[in-house]
């Protein structure tokens, strides 16, 4: 059974066992895997889900954060495309979707702003993430700041 991960400010959360499901932004999967040369590929423990989603196990759950582990790679064009979504994090202070800031590892990239969650029979769900002007700046301004993203899910199976 899959039940939510509570997430609320100020809450301790200890399961190991949670998730952070997202697809990012679909259309983006698609125009890479149609590249003759286009591959998505996972490490780090995350795993690409049947349904075409990313799951990233979550490494850190406490008081107002989800950390995930992992990473997912999109490249294509010869190496000219080559974007990296590591370690996504919910941080409820935002809220926002933060990440392995690619240009410089130890610092954070705000990738999303987030609505409020809804909670669903699976978990609880941020629909539509919106891509801020730090993640814009990662698709070179392709994809442009305040594009909405697939919706992100927590699930916690026990």
């Amino acid at each position: 059974m899959i039940v939510a991960v509570e997430t609320e400010p100020g809450t301790r959360t200890t399961s190991s066992s949670a998730s952070l499901i997202w697809a990012f932004h679909a259309d983006f999967t698609a125009y890479v895997e149609r590249l003759a040369d286009g591959r998505v590929d996972v490490s780090g423990g995350a795993e690409r889900t049947a349904d075409g989603r990313f799951r990233f196990p979550v490494g850190i759950a406490r008081g107002t954060c989800l950390k995930g582990t992992g990473a997912v790679h999109w490249t294509g064009h010869h190496g000219l495309l080559a974007v990296t979504l590591a370690d996504p994090a919910i941080e409820h202070s935002g809220p926002v979707v933060t990440i392995t800031d690619p240009f410089s590892p130890a610092e954070r990239m705000v990738l999303a702003h987030l609505g409020d969650p809804e909670e669903t029979e699976t978990g609880r769900r941020y629909t539509r993430p919106i891509l801020t002007e730090s993640g814009a700046d990662l698709f070179m301004d392709h994809y442009p700041a305040g594009l909405p993203l697939a919706s992100l899910e927590i699930e916690d199976a026990r």
